[in-house]
């Protein structure tokens, strides 16, 4: 796994080449697959993977759809131009973002500048969060996932968001002015039990 440091005024990712690597073997290996998913760091890589993938990369597929939960872009300095290129061009898998009002670890503009890569982007804003974890989804947010799925399915997605104040849903998808996001507002609702998901290797 890969773990980020400093050199001089440098972000610096060591192992993130065999990171990648492993990623790609168990996509070749086992797959295909319909989509990735990750969270935080697992949620770096996969948008990490889908650019490459994006770039022409050999051997790195585009998936059909991405998940990423509470993650941020690669800040490892050898990555700059690829996803200022991402900012530039967008990709174009349907992604579905997850992020919160108050993580303690990965901050909510630094998971907004993960949108800014994104062509075809669906928001889920969780403005009650006060952590960094995989969250617990009232009804309107899981809906709003089944409904993402189901259009990745009929291949008609188009961006949206859900929570997002309307500035910063707007500014989100800019890039995709014929396709505007729409926001949805939603009053606080209780916290359903936590639920066991299944995790990929």
């Amino acid at each position: 796994w890969f773990n980020a440091h400093k050199t001089g005024d440098k972000m610096v990712y060591t192992h993130i080449e065999q990171s990648l690597e492993r990623l790609r073997t168990h996509i070749a290996t086992n797959g295909p697959y319909d989509g990735l998913l990750g969270f935080s760091q697992g949620g770096s890589l996969a948008h990490l993977y889908c650019l490459l993938a994006a770039s022409g990369k050999p051997g790195y597929v585009l998936p059909k759809f991405l998940v990423l939960i509470s993650c941020r872009a690669s800040r490892h300095f050898e990555h700059d131009s690829i996803v200022a290129a991402a900012k530039a061009s967008k990709l174009p898998t349907p992604t579905l973002v997850f992020y919160c009002a108050k993580d303690d670890h990965v901050s909510t503009d630094e998971t907004k500048n993960v949108v800014t890569t994104l062509g075809n982007c669906t928001e889920v804003f969780d403005a009650a969060g006060t952590s960094h974890r995989v969250p617990n989804l009232p009804p309107l947010h899981t809906a709003k996932v089944k409904e993402f799925l189901a259009c990745v399915r009929r291949g008609d997605l188009a961006p949206t968001s859900v929570g997002v104040p309307p500035a910063a849903a707007g500014a989100s998808t800019a890039s995709a002015q014929e396709t505007p996001a729409r926001s949805w507002q939603q009053a606080p609702v209780p916290k359903p039990a936590p639920t066991q998901a299944a995790a990929a290797p």
